[in-house]
């Protein structure tokens, strides 16, 4: 068995694919990218919180 398998499931990709995944999940506007890196202060806290 392969170290890097859980069950028949290859972690490598499964984490590549729920990566690919996150911005469809978690709606990310694209959009709006721009107005909402412009504030420094808000990219902080959205990061660590």
């Amino acid at each position: 068995m392969d170290t890097l398998q859980v069950d028949a499931i290859s972690l490598p990709i499964a984490l590549g694919l729920l990566i690919m995944m996150y911005p469809v999940v978690a709606k990310v506007r694209y959009d709006r990218l721009d107005t909402v890196t412009r504030d420094r202060r808000f990219m902080v806290v959205s990061l660590l919180h």
